[in-house]
């Protein structure tokens, strides 16, 4: 960039300086007045929700990573300090305001060595007064702590006139720290920072010499620190969290052609939280997975596609790169657009400063091709670009690529006077002023169709809905009414306001949301588990059955969908027609819960749906037998029938052969054991010897449905139908409860009418 003629003192930035501090002042309190009670900005979302729940359980002594899969390490921490010394989220988001104010300066001393005393405050005061960077510090986002480490680290990497070693360590020790913030950012900052170490040889002495150690000096610092500050987080059972819904987690999704990285492209326009994203890697890998795992997954499946294919993998990226340069501003989750819209009109102006700000480093990119002796800003702006264009695209990374081009839309603006007297007599001036104006026309004109695919307030109403409705249900209610208003076609706020009426229980409202999402979307699971829990409050659990078998047949290893299904297994299991078919069904769940927390060993519902599971069929087991028979309940002897009538339903027929023996053989007059053994005869065909102890235990105790239908099968098998009449006759006579003596007198008369009884 043009340096100034050597005996000409720079214009005094004063008025800059004044301007840019005294803008930045009235932006952040109009910020602070208008979005404090914004959707989004007082209540955090996604990621952001599980920071703000990370921060309040550290506030209360928890430590609940291995229990929130997503997000920053470490923001959370830096968070529940905030909300400590601030008195909660409100008090949270005005330090990151405070914080944004003194960015203003940082932005001037970062970009000193490449700009004038007044450019450098040009940059200062667009950062000032950009909405985006209110709305990112009204948010519950690492966004401001990480630009906090990142200008420093870039000054002393790319852009400091000294080659200090120690220099390059201190931002090394930044970049290390800024990782636990924003890991794919950084590490390609790093990266960079550590190619120009090695390219500029230092002041004295040889580049194999002080820039090796410099170089070597950086990685170190970069790699070592992450490691040691995340050390007890390798130690959880769910793998460490440094690797949590990285840009690596994103970059395969980032490849596919229908979304460009950004969920809101899908069809139907629905949203993925990386809660189930999560899920849906556990799902493609058929187990549960930790966090490094799931980042080596979709970086492996990436780097797979790219090796496959490159020319398709290229023309994603540059697909991405277009839409990188559009101008309206992707969601994050949300849009800025519809927030600042719908509370804060005064900054919405800021939402059209894209495309002209692009124009202008474009201007100012070719301005500093004039300087040989300042540092060149592209590495630096390109490690940036690429960290989002691997990303996740969003105004986040649309607001980092801003940032990381101060310097040069600076340089741009500060030399619009001198490249207007240029273009009479300067080519070069024409043109660049030319291709400036082309990106500007190209930017507007919204080539890649993003505001059609991206701006969806239907989106954006659901969203806020699903925010406010643990605080006031009357008001999402009224959100997510007016979402449908938007969008017809939206599955997601349909099936978002059958779960609201379902909370209300308002099951008939439900059902019909239900059915107008599967309607839209006819494979869409949430409105199914949706449906299939309607049916399961109305006391429907054969339609709820129905509905669940399905979502696991798509879905075979959802940890929710198996639960779901196994509670409702559990359901038809007390309202079974007989012993055998509840047996059956609780086997069946179990099962069900088993392979859950094989997925999710930590699924707590599973677990304690999976010893209730043990419990009812211990109670099962028990009340086939009369008082008498049970006088001392014996667990023991219980648990190795239930674990014997599971095996069966395994066709594990050695193993249950063996439990029932065991049984028999430590219980010998047991008529429990008696009960299981016999039964195990019975099911295995083999009726003459099942008789025999099925009669034992129908005499023991007479005037049991469940035992005298079980010695009536045995005796019938056996060719002795005379005995079988006999004996359900003796039990009906001696029946004393009317559920007993009807299904005994079923029985008989089953046998009254069918042949003559046999010998």
């Amino acid at each position: 960039m043009p340096e100034p003629r050597p005996g000409v003192p720079p214009p005094a930035p004063r008025w800059w300086i004044v301007a840019a501090l005294a803008l930045g002042v009235l932006a952040r309190i109009a910020g602070w007045t208008l979005l404090r009670s914004a959707y989004f900005c007082g209540m955090p979302g996604f990621e952001d929700a599980v920071h703000a729940a990370r921060a309040v359980a550290i506030l209360a002594g928890g430590f609940p990573e291995q229990a929130l899969p997503a997000g920053s390490p470490l923001y959370p921490h830096v968070a529940a300090l905030g909300m400590r010394l601030a008195g909660g989220i409100p008090g949270l988001l005005a330090i990151q305001l405070l914080l944004g104010l003194a960015m203003i300066p940082l932005v001037a001393w970062t970009f000193a060595p490449l700009l004038s005393p007044r450019g450098r405050w040009i940059a200062a005061l667009i950062y000032a007064v950009h909405p985006l960077a209110v709305f990112f510090e009204m948010r519950m986002q690492p966004t401001i702590f990480a630009l906090l480490l990142l200008l420093p680290a870039g000054r002393l990497l790319f852009f400091a006139p000294s080659r200090r070693a120690v220099d390059a360590a201190l931002a090394g020790l930044l970049l290390g720290i800024g990782f636990l913030l924003k890991p794919g950012l950084f590490t390609l900052v790093a990266a960079a920072g550590i190619w120009t170490q090695w390219r500029r040889p230092p002041v004295t002495g040889s580049r194999a010499g002080g820039g090796a150690g410099r170089a070597l000096a950086t990685a170190a610092a970069f790699l070592l620190l992450p490691a040691l500050l995340g050390l007890h987080h390798a130690s959880l059972p769910r793998g460490s969290a440094l690797w949590n819904w990285t840009d690596a987690h994103a970059f395969h999704r980032s490849l596919a052609a229908p979304t460009w990285g950004t969920p809101r492209a899908q069809a139907p326009p629905v949203w993925e939280s990386p809660v189930e994203a999560r899920t849906h890697a556990n799902e493609q890998m058929g187990r549960g997975l930790g966090e490094r795992e799931i980042a080596s997954f979709y970086a492996g499946r990436g780097l797979q596609m790219l090796a496959e294919n490159p020319g398709r993998v290229v023309a994603l990226l540059l697909g991405r790169a277009a839409l990188a340069l559009n101008g309206p501003e992707l969601p994050d989750p949300t849009s800025a657009r519809f927030v600042l819209g719908q509370h804060g009109p005064w900054l919405a102006w800021g939402l059209h400063l894209f495309p002209l700000l692009l124009a202008c480093g474009l201007l100012g990119w070719l301005r500093s091709r004039e300087s040989p002796t300042a540092p060149p800003p592209w590495p630096w702006f390109a490690a940036v670009a690429a960290a989002g264009l691997i990303g996740l695209q969003s105004a986040g990374s649309r607001w980092f690529l801003v940032v990381a081009g101060l310097p040069l839309i600076a340089a741009g603006l500060e030399g619009l006077p001198a490249l207007g007297r240029a273009i009479g007599r300067s080519t070069r001036a024409r043109l660049a002023l030319a291709l400036a104006a082309g990106l500007l026309v190209v930017s507007a004109l919204d080539l890649p169709g993003a505001r059609a695919r991206f701006e969806d307030p239907s989106e954006d109403l659901r969203l806020a809905a699903s925010l406010v409705a643990g605080e006031d249900r009357g008001r999402a209610l009224a959100l997510l009414r007016r979402a449908q208003r938007e969008s017809h076609r939206n599955p997601a706020a349909r099936k978002d306001l059958g779960e609201l009426l379902l909370r209300e229980d308002l099951l008939e409202s439900a059902r019909g949301e239900f059915r107008a999402a599967l309607e839209i979307d006819p494979g869409y699971h949430p409105a199914l588990l949706g449906l299939a829990e309607v049916h399961r409050l109305e006391g429907g659990y054969a339609e709820a059955d129905s509905l669940l078998t399905q979502l696991v047949a798509l879905h075979p290893q959802h940890p929710l969908y198996l639960n779901q299904l196994a509670a409702v297994k559990m359901l038809l299991a007390q309202k079974a027609p007989s012993a055998r078919q509840s047996a059956t069904w609780i086997s069946q769940a179990r099962a069900l819960l088993s392979r859950a927390i094989e997925i999710e060993p930590a699924y707590e519902t599973a677990l304690i749906n999976l010893r209730a599971a043990g419990d009812l069929e211990r109670r099962a087991a028990a009340a086939a037998f009369p008082e008498e028979i049970t006088r001392q309940p014996n667990p023991e002897l219980i648990d190795l029938g239930a674990r014997a009538i599971q095996l069966l339903e395994q066709r594990d027929t050695a193993a249950a052969d063996s439990l029932t023996s065991l049984g028999l053989e430590r219980f010998p007059d047991d008529p429990l054991a008696l009960f299981f053994r016999g039964a195990f005869f019975l099911r295995t065909s083999r009726p003459q010897e099942a008789a025999p102890l099925l009669e034992r235990v129908v005499r023991t105790a007479p005037g049991r449905a469940m035992t005298t239908g079980a010695a009536v099968d045995a005796l019938l098998q056996s060719g002795r139908a005379a005995q079988a009449l006999a004996l359900a006759r003796e039990s009906l006579g001696r029946a004393e409860d009317e559920d007993n003596r009807r299904r005994l007198g079923q029985i008989v008369d089953r046998l009254e009418s069918g042949p003559p009884p046999g010998p």
